[in-house]
């Protein structure tokens, strides 16, 4: 999915741009609501983020100029304001969505999801511990904790068919380094520190003839 994001505030664009690549979207970031109209003159996206207070063309004007030349292409808002006024004001311009700072990147993902009519991310139980592929969270009885993309691949892989030898791990995470098996060795260790910290019996374990597997410890 390509994503445009307007916001006149670079280093939160930059920013922006950075964690939606890492959930998969591809983003391109302007800086004014011109720039928005000279980008959709060439370009075609799934979904555009407008912030509301720019410089040249704010985000309202955007959105109206958006809709007058006939683009489908929905809209969500960015803003600090938090009133049913300007929630109303985005709605009569055009917006699809509205979304109030500052916000959590939980809370633009599950609202980019709802726009964009994504499937909902199957949350994979395993021995009472869940995996969020979405929000690549690990969630035990108490405690939840972030875990990285390569993490939640590698983990949700294991989840499912128990066991993964070193070279198909490094097929999975398209590892391309000549010292793959380190960088496993650290991938898996970081996961079970993880899976400690959320007091997990579970751990991940090498079998030699069947590779990487979730062993169940203090069983």
């Amino acid at each position: 999915m390509k994503l445009l994001v307007a916001e006149d505030e670079k280093d939160l664009a930059y920013t922006l741009k950075k964690v939606l690549e890492i959930y998969k979207y591809e983003v391109d970031i302007v800086f004014n609501g011109i720039e928005v109209l000279n980008k959709l003159k060439d370009n075609t996206y799934d979904l555009i983020i407008l912030d509301v207070m720019m410089p040249k063309l704010d985000g309202y004007e955007t959105c109206i100029r958006i809709k007058e030349n006939k683009i489908l292409t929905p809209i969500l808002i960015l803003t600090a304001k938090s009133n049913q006024e300007d929630k109303d004001k985005a709605f009569s311009v055009g917006a699809n969505g509205f979304i109030t700072k500052p916000f959590t990147i939980k809370e633009l993902l599950t609202k980019i999801s709802e726009l964009l009519n994504e499937k909902e991310y199957e949350k994979i139980n395993y021995n009472s511990i869940i995996l969020d592929p979405k929000f690549h969270e690990l969630i035990g009885n108490k405690i939840t904790i972030r875990i990285t993309n390569d993490e939640c691949l590698l983990l949700e892989k294991l989840f499912k068919n128990n066991n993964l030898k070193t070279n198909e791990i490094k097929e999975l995470l398209t590892i391309k380094k000549d010292d793959y098996i380190n960088l496993i060795f650290d991938i898996i260790n970081s996961l079970n520190t993880k899976l400690n910290k959320i007091e997990s019996n579970l751990k991940i374990i090498y079998d030699e003839n069947l590779g990487y597997k979730v062993g169940v410890i203090n069983a």
